[in-house]
């Protein structure tokens, strides 16, 4: 059976990502595992937001040093609001008992989310990435390509993902999307 000890959960601040960290949360509690709320940042959106009229800077990617003191000023306060976001996204979705029952630790990133999802895993050695399923249809993935296909085949442990309407039921059970679909359809008739 695999050991978990530390399991990364990504999040977007967005509602599909609700029931991955529900989700894990019930693994972390199950398994006396140590939880990692990861949000990363767009970094090509901060860059942009980051070029003040007054400079006449030009920034890259990566090469923060060249970034003038506005610029410095502006990430840090960017970066700061966005862990400031997680903290409340994570209160206002889930109960102060729930977030007590598991160790958890909030991360805040910058750069491509694919790539510090796999980085972060590696460099925090988790055992399981739980990610939340955005159920993008056929052409956009195939257009833009999955954020979690990506880190599926890069992570460097196992991936679950988790649909939306997944849920984890009052006793502690998970209960995949599709069980609930045959228990919605089997009470309809």
């Amino acid at each position: 059976m695999l050991e978990i000890k530390k399991i990364l959960v990504p999040t977007d601040l967005e509602e599909p990502s609700v029931a991955a960290i529900r989700y894990a949360i019930s693994i972390a509690r199950e398994h006396g595992a140590e939880l990692l709320v990861l949000h990363v940042v767009d970094e090509e959106r901060v860059i942009r937001n980051a070029m003040l009229p007054a400079e006449e800077e030009l920034l890259f990617p990566r090469q923060w040093s060249s970034m003038g003191e506005g610029s410095r000023r502006f990430l840090d306060i960017e970066l700061r609001d966005k862990r400031l976001d997680l903290y409340s996204f994570l209160y206002s979705h889930f109960d102060v008992e729930e977030l007590k029952s598991v160790s958890v630790a909030r991360l805040v990133r910058l750069g491509d989310a694919a790539e510090e999802i796999v980085s972060a895993a590696g460099e925090e050695g988790c055992d399981l990435i739980v990610l939340a399923s955005h159920g993008k249809g056929w052409l956009a993935r195939v257009i833009a390509g999955s954020m979690s296909e990506e880190v599926g085949r890069k992570a460097p442990c196992p991936v679950l993902t988790i649909q939306p309407s997944a849920v984890v039921q009052d006793n502690g059970h998970r209960v995949p999307a599709s069980s609930l679909a045959l228990k919605d359809a089997a009470a309809s008739h």
